[in-house]
Formats: C-alpha cells, sequence, structure tokens
C-alpha cells in the first residue's frame, strides 16, 4: 500500500530534511575536517542534480552557480544568483536558510564569460569578513565545480593551501541514515504507481513518449521534484529506438504488436531521493524465448549482485563476480557499471566497478543495481534499489522487488 505520508503530500509545498538530519552532517563532517586539517569546505553547482549543495543545506541550485563555504567553526557562506548589493539577498528565501549565517546575492550566469570570477572572488571576501588570512580550503565535487570557481579561488587566496576533500564528505553521505532510507522507500511507492500506469499505458498505436507524458504528470502530482524516464522499445531484428524524457526528441514509431518494452523510470521523489526502476514489457501474449532467456538470466544476475554487495565486499569483487556468472553461462560481461550509491544524487558512490576506490561496503549505504544480460535477440536490464546490510543487499521497496517478470500488455 502506498504510505500514507505521500498520499497526503498535496497539503505541504515541499518536503523538508529534518534539522537533525543536516545537524548530523554537519557534525560528522566537521568532525572529519578537523582531523584532516581543513578549514573550510567549498562547494558549488548549477544544477538540481548535484547533490552536495542539497545535501549540506537542503535547496538545489536552478540553473545559477551557488557556492557554499562550509567552516569547521560558525555558519556557512552562501553565493547564490540575485541582485546584488544594496539589494537585499533574495535567494533562497530565509526560511530555507538553515545553518547559513551569510547569504550573497550575485547576479551571473554561467555562460557570461566576463563574470567567471565573481563567485571566486566572493569567496576570498567572505574570508576577508571572518579575519582568516591562511589556512586550508577542501574542495568538494571537482567534477560539478566550474573551472572558473576553481581557477579563481585559488588566484584570490594565494597564502591558502587547496586539498581534493570529496572523498571526506563522501564517507558520511554514502551512509544513510533512517529519515533518508524513509525518503527512498517515499519515492519507491511513487515509482509502484509510476509502473503500475506503464502497464496500462503501452498499447499498440500508443507513441511512446505519450506513456513518458503521463507518468510524468503523475509523479509530478505525488510530489515528484525531478523526472528521468527512457524507453528503449521496438524489435531487436528489425529495428529498435529510444525515447528520452529530455529534450524535443519525438519518436513517431508507435508501439506495435511483437514490440519488447525497456523501461527505465529513475525519478527524484519527495526530499529530492532517487528511485532506480528498469522493468521488461512485452506487447503480445507470447514472450520470444530469446527475451525470456535473457531474463531470467539478469533476475539470477542481480541476485548474485546483491548477495555479494554486503558489508565487507568491495565493489571492485562484487563486479568481478558478475562478470564471471556472465561468461559462465555463455553471456558477455558487462560493459557498464552494474550500479551505484543513490540517493539525493542521480549517481552516488559507491560505484560497482573496478575502479572504484571505497575498498569495502558498509552497512547503510543504499545502491541502485542494475546489472545487463545480452544475448544474440535481446539485451535486458532490471534495476531496484537496495540497502547493504551485513548479509547482503536487500529490497528498499520488496512490493516493487517482487513485480519484476516481464509483463505482457496490449
Amino acid at each position: 500500500m502506498m504510505s500514507q505520508y505521500q498520499l497526503h503530500r498535496e497539503e505541504r509545498l515541499t518536503y523538508s530534511i529534518s534539522t537533525y538530519e543536516l545537524e548530523r552532517r554537519w557534525k560528522a563532517v566537521r568532525t572529519k575536517m578537523q582531523a584532516a586539517g581543513i578549514d573550510y569546505l567549498l562547494v558549488q553547482c548549477h544544477q538540481t542534480i548535484n547533490g552536495y549543495v542539497r545535501w549540506f543545506a537542503d535547496f538545489s541550485s536552478a540553473g545559477f552557480h551557488t557556492t557554499i563555504l562550509f567552516p569547521l567553526d560558525g555558519e556557512m557562506t552562501l553565493i547564490a544568483h540575485g541582485p546584488k548589493p544594496p539589494a537585499p539577498a533574495m535567494m533562497p528565501p530565509k526560511a530555507m536558510r538553515r545553518g547559513i549565517s551569510e547569504v550573497v546575492n550575485v547576479p551571473s550566469w554561467p555562460g557570461t564569460s566576463w563574470q567567471n570570477d565573481w563567485h571566486g572572488k566572493e569567496v576570498a571576501k567572505a574570508l576577508s569578513r571572518r579575519n582568516k588570512s591562511s589556512g586550508t580550503i577542501g574542495f568538494v565535487g571537482l567534477g560539478y565545480m566550474s573551472a572558473a570557481l576553481y581557477e579563481t579561488t585559488k588566484k584570490e587566496l594565494p597564502s591558502w593551501k587547496f586539498v581534493d576533500a570529496q572523498n571526506l564528505v563522501d564517507e558520511v553521505k554514502m551512509i544513510k541514515s533512517e529519515e533518508e532510507i524513509m525518503l527512498i522507500k517515499l519515492s519507491g511507492d511513487m515509482h509502484v504507481k509510476a509502473y503500475e500506469l506503464a502497464k496500462q499505458a503501452v498499447r499498440p498505436g500508443k507513441l511512446a513518449r505519450d506513456v513518458i507524458e503521463e507518468i510524468r504528470s503523475e509523479q509530478v502530482r505525488l510530489g515528484s521534484e525531478d523526472q528521468e524516464m527512457i524507453i528503449w522499445f521496438g524489435h531487436p531484428e528489425k529495428s529498435y529506438y529510444v525515447q528520452p524524457i529530455q529534450g524535443a526528441t519525438w519518436i513517431r514509431r508507435p508501439f506495435k504488436e511483437g514490440d519488447y518494452v525497456d523501461f527505465l523510470i529513475e525519478s527524484r521523489g519527495i526530499g529530492g531521493y532517487f528511485y532506480n526502476l528498469r522493468r521488461t514489457l512485452y506487447i503480445g501474449s507470447s514472450v520470444p524465448k530469446e527475451v525470456r532467456d535473457a531474463h531470467e538470466l539478469c533476475k539470477e544476475a542481480q541476485r548474485l549482485l546483491a548477495s555479494n554487495c554486503k558489508t565487507g565486499m568491495s565493489p571492485a569483487a562484487a563486479r568481478r563476480a558478475n562478470d564471471d556468472f556472465l561468461k559462465s553461462k555463455g553471456y558477455p560481461e558487462e560493459l557498464r557499471v552494474l550500479g551505484h550509491g543513490q540517493g539525493i544524487d542521480l549517481v552516488e558512490r559507491p560505484v560497482v566497478d573496478e575502479g572504484e576506490t571505497v575498498e569495502k561496503l558498509e552497512r547503510g549505504m543504499t545502491m541502485a543495481l542494475h546489472p545487463t544480460a545480452t544475448n544474440t535477440f535481446a539485451s535486458i536490464c532490471l534495476s531496484d534499489n537496495f540497502l547493504v546490510t551485513d548479509s547482503g543487499a536487500v529490497p528498499i521497496h520488496p512490493q516493487m522487488y517482487d513485480d519484476i517478470d516481464i509483463a505482457t500488455v496490449g
């Protein structure tokens, strides 16, 4: 049954992470900063999909650069888009400024070159107002941060030392609290409803784009913050199509009898937490043997992967076990990552891949596990969210995990 909390979602304008949860994060990060000799962390994003700003402050960027200076002691400085002084800072609204003592608004855009150094200069000014002339700054999320902020900050603060502190934050961020796990389960509730709609909506003669829009509308009604969907469909021996949610791409070829449909629904629920659901549907009554074979093997691979994602196991070892299993069945090894952490970011660490530097999985990590089985006719991928335990990863949303077989529709 869908959570009563989410059924009454219309009574709330938004969901706010509890202040207790934010304080838990701040305290844990500061303990690690002190041990590492780091005085400040610097975080930036300009996409809602980047969760570091959201994780520290419980709000997302909206297409403009948002920068946070997080101190070892005291409250944060926030640099965000808005009218410059003497106009009062407008973004974010005051009610959303928990743990933030100073907000600096600058009317800058990522695509305006002569504004590139504004955020970096404001970081230097903020440190000057705090009477700090030297120390160590840790960059968090260099893959998300603009080169302009990175270069300007180092230029404006020549007496400071700079280090990459993402691992330090990830060590805290990877382990989910009870509140975070609850929000992932609520996002799963939303995906249960989305998949039920998908099974009703996928029909011969219908466009994939229209199915996506029906599900997107329902997810928005249920409180979704972002919607991510892709539909792969067609007949592999004839033609195969891809309909993403993004942009104006519109595949005009409708669903037909005999199509098999690979449907990924990976949206954010309330509070900004993702859930990763991928299922196979078949339009017709008789699923081809090759599709069924690949699907059954993919189910086995996901069970094996879940059993290996346990406390103390390395992501690299889990990856190798999956590849060995596929090859033992005459199937090619996986060419993508097999899974990854997931929470407030679409993709978080650890990543189930041999390049992952996290040596051991820990209890409380939440993982999207999505192995693939490919034969000469079909490529099947199944995905669900799991919680790492001492005995293996368990489904976060058992109702969704139980509905894993090929759905025949139409």
